[in-house]
């Protein structure tokens, strides 16, 4: 079962190439305290940003079995796309 108890999205990786943009976009929908943001932490690691903010949480026991995880990546010009699943 999720955090929520529900199928909300209990956390939401993206693309790490603006914290001040993705936190702009995670707050228009609903899931400012939900991002899970490693900008800070990594710099732009560009395609890899997803797989390794999933590999960092999960290591540090914020992202667990049966949860529902929420994905955004975006590239330049008009690419992007979103993913929603039950890790």
């Amino acid at each position: 079962m999720n955090r929520s108890g529900d199928n909300e999205v209990d956390i939401l990786f993206t693309h790490s190439s603006s914290k001040a943009d993705w936190a702009e976009g995670a707050r228009r929908v609903g899931l400012s305290n939900r991002i899970y943001d490693i900008y800070a932490e990594c710099g732009n690691v560009v395609s890899a940003a997803v797989p390794a903010a999933m590999a960092l949480a999960q290591r540090r026991g914020e992202l667990r079995r049966g949860e529902r995880v929420a994905t955004c990546v975006t590239s330049a010009g008009m690419s992007f796309t979103t993913a929603s699943f039950r890790f």
